[in-house]
């Protein structure tokens, strides 16, 4: 008989069937002979298997009171909790054909060290969590996947080396391991889940391989000794709190590629080692030390000079810059991050070039003596309050790839005269024009269009003093609030 294994969704299927139910028709047919799988025992594990493998699938220790246990050379899955708080089991020795080990199989023993098998090429959910004595593991090449908590709370853990054809380090895979001093992760990871080493409190160096794009919320978070970060391959997106409570990191090297990087240089303006360009703080690499602009030296300003490499304005860069009245915004630079230019209340001429995607939470709350901006095409993303109490705001374009108007977008603009928003916006949130009195919104869509789109509690009544009017390149044969655009993009009533 040949066996066939195939993971669908984390659960293991043995020749097509599902290996939980192949466990549940044993024990209620167990004295049945004629049963195509049955149990085995073999030191101190009880296995099912048949007649030609009777060691294929180890299901269960014999007694939670084992010490030792050597897993038969001929299995191949080590199933979920098959050692679950074997609390004094310190050594095991691994088959050498384990491909499979599911979720919980050794939680909460006391193993000392685990020797994987080359073949080795699954570990699952929390597969040795709470393992606090174990101190180093090494996993094979072969290994593809580590399940969410697989390490988490192994406190004593020191060292980890990481297999070349890993893709995928599960959601706080390795939180807690409190020792471990340093991670280099291979090119060939793909994915890094949230939490996946967040709490390893004696952690001080990171590297990232080529194939990370992505650093997830709190991946690193509460690393309160981790000082030097290499972020330098094709990591694109830093998310917000990825880095939370890790405030003492001196060295950030960021990727040619960076395009969002949450608050990590805000939270370390007082550590990290910046490069200085005119009146600037700047975070890049050897090729590109100006990628992210990540705070203003002098702030008594009112005009500022961003370097043309520049890929984001970081966090609150130019806080406290309450003089600043006129800034350029390259056209390398793809996010204007959260609240980076909150409170410029003289703030009145922005000039923005195409290539800018995300404009994030807060980004230009308080700019009251802000009238109008020209937002470019390429913009996909506006956060929240992003222009709220811009009491000075008269109009402003929405640009065509934009979906969601956000919450409180521009709350308490109250001098809004006219908004123009276009037929892609899905998605209109809570409170996006609270305090607001807007004259005319000029939609460039029909009106069937616009009574689909999803409007949040409160939007009809925002809205209810102000004309909405439908575009139409040609006049209208009906009556009705229609607008289209002349030659010179002005905008018409028809």
């Amino acid at each position: 008989m040949s066996f066939s294994f195939e993971l669908r969704n984390n659960v293991l299927f043995l020749n097509n069937e599902n290996i939980d139910d192949i466990i549940k028709s044993i024990k209620i047919n167990e004295k049945n002979n004629n049963l195509t799988y049955k149990y085995s025992e073999y030191d101190n594990a009880l296995y099912i298997g048949n007649n030609e493998n009777p060691y294929l699938i180890l299901a269960s220790s014999k007694s939670r009171e084992i010490e030792n246990c050597i897993i038969h050379k001929d299995t191949q899955v080590v199933y979920n909790n098959a050692f679950l708080l074997n609390t004094k089991l310190c050594n095991i020795g691994m088959g050498e054909n384990v491909k499979y080990i599911l979720d919980r199989a050794f939680n909460g023993c006391a193993i000392l060290n685990v020797d994987f098998p080359s073949n080795l090429e699954f570990i699952g959910n929390e597969s040795f969590s709470h393992c606090r004595f174990l101190k180093e593991i090494f996993i094979p090449n072969n290994v593809k996947y580590i399940g969410d908590r697989a390490f988490d709370l192994c406190d004593s853990l020191e060292k980890i080396t990481l297999g070349n054809e890993l893709n995928y380090i599960g959601n706080f895979a390795f939180k807690n391991c409190e020792k471990l001093i340093e991670i280099s992760i291979p090119d060939s990871v793909k994915f890094i889940g949230y939490g996946a080493y967040s709490n390893c409190s004696m952690l001080k160096v990171i590297k990232i391989g080529k194939g990370v794009e992505i650093i997830s919320i709190e991946t690193f978070g509460s690393c309160s000794n981790l000082r030097c970060v290499d972020l330098s391959y094709n990591v694109k997106n830093i998310e917000d709190l990825a880095f939370m409570f890790c405030k003492n990191i001196t060295n950030l090297t960021v990727s040619n590629q960076i395009e969002y990087c949450g608050d990590i240089t805000y939270q370390n303006l007082d550590t990290l080692y910046f490069n200085i360009y005119e009146n600037g703080k700047y975070i890049g690499n050897n090729e590109k030390p100006y990628l992210i602009l990540a705070d203003v030296i002098n702030k008594d300003i009112k005009e500022f000079n961003i370097h043309n490499q520049t890929r984001i304005i970081g966090t609150r860069a130019f806080l406290g810059c309450e003089n600043l009245k006129t800034i350029i915004i390259p056209e390398d630079v793809k996010t204007i991050e959260s609240s980076a230019f909150e409170d410029c209340y003289k703030l009145n001429n922005v000039y923005i070039s195409n290539g800018l995607k995300n404009i994030n939470k807060n980004a230009f709350n308080g700019c009251s003596n802000l009238k109008s901006i020209n937002l470019p095409n390429t913009l996909k993303y506006i956060g929240r309050n992003t222009f709220a109490n811009c009491d000075g705001l008269i109009n402003i374009t929405i640009p065509n790839e934009i979906e969601i108007l956000n919450y409180d977008l521009f709350s308490n603009c109250q001098k809004l005269d006219y908004i123009v928003i276009p037929k892609s916006v899905k998605e209109i949130n809570d409170n996006c024009f609270n305090y607001d009195e807007i004259e005319n919104i000029y939609y460039k869509g029909t009106e069937s269009e616009w009574n689909i789109i999803e409007k949040y509690e409160g939007i009809n009544d925002d809205l209810k003093s102000s004309k909405i009017y439908f575009y139409s390149e040609t006049e209208p044969l009906k009556n009705g609030n229609y607008w289209h655009y002349d030659e010179n993009n002005k905008i018409i009533k028809w």
